[in-house]
């Protein structure tokens, strides 16, 4: 297809995008378009939901013994899926011929012998997958796939639009929640509070007699200390939630932020079985932020990842250089994710899945992000496990 044909389609699908059609009337035109632009037969467009699943928005030529659902399945099953999600980047294949075994035989059984994968990228989260394949042997060029990219990012406005309604909705319904939560936390706290002091209490009552003789027992002081170090980090909590310090901002290595984050968690990750991988880019990624608040706030996601996988997994910390102005912290698990329930609203108030959790951690967290002009984002993996996106303004 000639660029200026290309350029055309583009235009028209943006337009369409930007006076509201509705989604679905927008997909089902679009794909065959997008499809004959690269000349390929086939093509899905795949949404991708904030729990780690799938929902398959539209689909175009695909043959009735082997629909679109069943090609994703079959690219889960080989991991190829997972990979562009992953990578955020888009994954082409060219496949050699129908005698291949696994994933790309079954594709090439059915004649599709070349595919690429382009990640629909939002803001704070991977939003969806617009894939395309052909009966042509070679893989698409690097224009069809930057021309695929473009596409994408008009569906990502769209995706864009229709979470944030969803997210004004649930929004309202929250505030109702919270008001109720307030009070249950409010008793929480009491409750975390008296049992401490009717210890140190009942050790005062036992040796108030004997005080001027001797004095408290050395393993009473002790229990005691313990009890206020344990009402000293909670109500710690609270006042950094409340009272947060003014940032020292400067400039900053982010690699040597998370190897001492993970140094610090090495202790607990050896007895836990948890490895913990760092990747970062060979190149020094640097930012101007308070070194302090910001390992406080890595530190907080990893220790959220190894109270996910309290019997093994592997964590992985992975840095990239600037993109779009921002520097980009993904940090991932292989636990079994953000539940349901609680991951629309992770970063709210009192929100917690832990017994012993006050759910200030992520919120303080996602607020020093912000502080320092940047965001913080959660979503689930395909799969199992988590991942949390920091993204900071770079240098």
């Amino acid at each position: 297809m000639s660029e200026r044909s290309r350029l055309e389609a583009a235009v028209q699908l943006g337009r369409r995008s930007l006076i509201g059609a509705p989604l679905e009337e927008l997909v089902r035109d679009s794909l065959p378009v997008i499809a004959d632009q690269v000349g390929a037969e086939f093509s899905v467009l795949v949404e991708l939901l904030p729990d780690g699943s799938e929902k398959l928005l539209g689909e175009s030529g695909w043959k009735a013994d082997f629909a679109a659902a069943g090609c994703l399945e079959v690219l889960k099953e080989g991991e190829i899926f997972a990979q562009a999600v992953r990578s955020l980047e888009p994954v082409s294949f060219g496949l050699l011929d129908q005698t291949l075994e696994g994933e790309t035989g079954e594709l090439a059984q059915h004649g599709i012998r070349s595919y690429a994968l382009v990640p629909i990228l939002g803001r704070s989260r991977p939003m969806g997958m617009l894939g395309v394949f052909r009966s042509a042997l070679q893989p698409l060029a690097s224009e069809d796939i930057a021309w695929l990219q473009v596409v994408g990012n008009i569906f990502s406005f769209r995706f864009e639009q229709n979470w944030q309604a969803q997210w004004e909705h649930d929004r309202q319904l929250l505030r109702a929640e919270q008001m109720m939560a307030i009070g249950q936390v409010a008793a929480g706290v009491a409750h975390e509070l008296r049992n401490p002091l009717t210890s140190i209490k009942g050790l005062v009552q036992v040796n108030i007699r004997d005080l001027l003789a001797r004095g408290l027992p050395a393993e009473d002081l002790a229990i005691v200390e313990h009890e206020i170090r344990r009402m000293e980090r909670t109500l710690q909590i609270f006042l950094d939630f409340a009272r947060p310090s003014r940032p020292d901002r400067r400039k900053i290595e982010l690699a040597a932020i998370i190897d001492r984050v993970a140094a610090l968690v090495s202790g607990r990750a050896k007895k836990q079985h948890v490895e913990v991988r760092l990747l970062r880019p060979s190149e020094s990624v640097d930012v101007v932020a308070d070194g302090d608040q910001i390992q406080q706030l890595v530190l907080n996601l990893v220790l959220n990842a190894l109270d996910a996988m309290p019997h093994g997994g592997t964590i992985e910390i992975d840095l990239r250089p600037p993109r779009d102005g921002y520097v980009e912290l993904y940090v991932r698990d292989d636990g079994p994710g953000i539940a349901p329930h609680i991951l629309p609203k992770v970063f709210e108030t009192f929100v917690s899945n832990k017994e012993t959790g006050v759910g200030l951690g992520l919120p303080l967290s996602k607020r020093i992000a912000e502080d320092h002009g940047g965001s913080l984002a959660a979503y689930n993996l395909p799969g199992a496990g988590a991942c949390f996106l920091l993204r900071l303004p770079a240098q």
